[in-house]
């Protein structure tokens, strides 16, 4: 009787179907997010490479693009010109650092002549300056001048950053991010959603240092995708030594 209880016994302990089903389940999701991650991983490669050939097109006039295409859905980094008198008294200054060095680059709305004029002004990131420099010594092109340029749509604000004002200008007027809508709205402008990052051809002297457009795109993909397919391997250790002992 007592060896037949403590068979019975031993047999219930033992997994039974749900255990394999969850498990089972649980190893298609972790297998099935880590693929994710690779095809997003190519996906994200290939908009690079795009990108890449994209800045090195020749310029076109904004104009072109802006009868084309709706301003949200402008392509980012692609190189432009636009022709229009920059309003240096209404310049911002927004922080940055170049190889370790902060700073902030100068946005300076510019109002559009040419087949733009009549629109809203555009802000144009003429360059970097040291915080070292003092910013009102930068190079001011006077009077109509050409900008060139790539087209860039405002920075987004993610994750806690938006609790914060950080779409606010610091007390002695330095911004964080770059929207435009936000710098026209403190100076009561009507201005264009979007920005060009000049390369500084339009003016000469040191600063501000144009040219400093840094193709930013988070690519840990591969990364994730290897810890899935890492926790499906743990899950199928973890769930044979269990099965085992019992």
């Amino acid at each position: 009787m007592t060896q037949s209880t403590q068979s019975g016994s031993t047999s219930s302990r033992r997994p039974g179907p749900a255990f394999f089903i969850a498990v089972s389940l649980a190893l298609v999701i972790l297998a099935s997010l880590g693929t994710w991650q690779l095809q997003r991983r190519a996906w994200k490669l290939d908009l690079i490479a795009q990108t890449e050939e994209m800045r090195r097109l020749p310029p076109v006039p904004l104009a072109t693009l802006v009868n084309e295409t709706p301003l949200e859905a402008l392509p980012t980094y692609r190189p432009v010109s636009v022709t229009g008198t920059l309003r240096h008294d209404l310049s911002v200054r927004v922080f940055g650092a170049i190889n370790g060095k902060p700073g902030a680059f100068i946005f300076t709305p510019m109002k559009l002549t040419g087949p733009l004029a009549g629109r809203d002004l555009i802000y144009v990131n003429r360059g970097f300056v040291p915080e070292s420099v003092d910013h009102s010594e930068a190079t001011r092109p006077a009077a109509e001048t050409v900008v060139t340029g790539l087209l860039r749509q405002p920075e987004p604000v993610k994750g806690i950053a938006g609790n914060f004002k950080i779409t606010e200008p610091s007390g002695d007027g330095l911004w964080y991010v770059r929207i435009p809508s936000k710098f026209g709205q403190a100076a009561g402008l009507e201005v264009l959603p979007i920005y060009i990052d000049s390369v500084r051809a339009e003016s000469d002297g040191a600063y501000p240092q144009g040219g400093t457009t840094r193709i930013e795109f988070t690519n840990r993909h591969l990364e994730y995708a290897f810890t899935w397919y890492g926790l499906a391997l743990t899950l199928v250790g973890v769930a044979f030594f269990y099965a085992r002992r019992r």
